[in-house]
């Protein structure tokens, strides 16, 4: 019995010093820096040594693919192809040409990686707002189905420029991701100026910003893992004669989008997020909704604020979108 019984007190002491030396082994590390035009922040939890190198080698993939796909960048990849009508062809440009081919269909050409002419006219440094003709001239120059490519070659008409905008930064944050999931993070987020993905154990709050009050949540949601990612009219506009001109450019009008103010997407992948959440922008209402209801079998749900008639605030929101509300844990 009392060989039993320190048998019983060994092993608790082993288990007592395994535990406290997972603990030791295991640090929350956070860092934050300037890229993709915002401030993004990577925090992990694991060994200290280990995510700190993790974390550092997520940012030297942002750093590499943003030099690759970096529209305004004239030594990028993309930038080059935009100069010539056949080229050869990346296998990230390959990839996320045949992603938008997708969204392209379902959003009936309204999300198109081939608007760059078209933004292009637009200054929203000095409020510069095109003429009819220039928006006209423009949109007959876009169209995916204009841009030939395959995994070797892409061929397009001399003025037609890829403006991977819509979905870049989501493609960005999938590989770091992937990269994460590669090295068995089990728990952290990213934090891409408001693209955010999250995967651990715990409930994490996410505020939603109020698209026409600085500073304010208009709504909360919580998700252990997943991706979240907000498009709204409010990230980059200018009012010129009363009117308000935002950055998110439908390709049907040649004009900002005018169906809705903020649309939030709740998706299991960021880049399938950071589409959709463009997608569903530039769709009138309720196709976006018909769209999302059809999408539930991927768990995407999505929330969307727009104004009515009188100008007033309202929102939609699909089927999936109600089980990220707050609720008691």
């Amino acid at each position: 019995m009392k060989k039993k019984l320190l048998f019983l007190l060994f092993f608790c002491s082993l288990f007592l010093i395994f535990v406290y030396k997972q603990h030791l082994s295991s640090k929350k590390i956070s860092k934050t820096r300037i890229a993709l035009g915002t401030f993004i922040e990577i925090s992990l939890e694991g060994n200290p040594k280990r995510i700190d190198k993790y974390i550092d080698t997520c940012f030297e993939i942002i750093e590499d693919l943003q030099h690759k796909l970096g529209y305004q960048n004239p030594k990028s990849d993309l930038s080059f192809i935009n100069g010539c009508q056949k080229a050869p062809i990346t296998p990230e440009i390959f990839s996320l040409l045949d992603f938008c081919q997708e969204f392209y269909l379902l959003s009936e050409k309204r999300f198109d990686p081939t608007v760059g002419a078209l933004i292009d006219l637009w200054d929203f440094t000095k409020k510069r707002v095109p003429t009819p003709a220039k928006i006209k001239q423009a949109q007959k120059i876009c169209g995916l189905e204009k841009v030939k490519y395959d995994t070797l070659m892409l061929i397009k008409p001399k003025n037609l420029k890829i403006h991977l905008g819509g979905v870049a930064k989501g493609f960005i944050m999938q590989k770091v991701c992937d990269y994460l999931q590669e090295k068995k993070i089990k728990s952290g987020y990213i934090n891409a100026g408001g693209d955010i993905s999250i995967f651990g154990n715990e409930y994490k709050q996410i505020g939603i910003a109020h698209p026409r009050q600085k500073e304010k949540l208009i709504d909360t949601i919580q998700i252990k893992t997943g991706a979240v990612v907000t498009s709204g009219d409010y990230e980059r506009f200018f009012v010129k004669n009363g009117k308000r001109y935002h950055h998110i450019i439908d390709p049907i009008s040649g004009y900002p989008s005018e169906n809705c103010v903020s649309v939030t997407v709740v998706d299991s992948s960021i880049l399938r997020a950071d589409a959709l959440a463009t997608a569903y922008f530039l769709m009138p209402v309720e196709e976006a909704i018909l769209m999302a209801n059809r999408r539930n079998r991927r768990k995407s749900a999505v929330l969307i604020y727009y104004l009515d008639h009188e100008g007033a605030l309202q929102s939609r929101e699909s089927c999936e979108f109600a089980q990220y509300r707050m609720k008691k844990r």
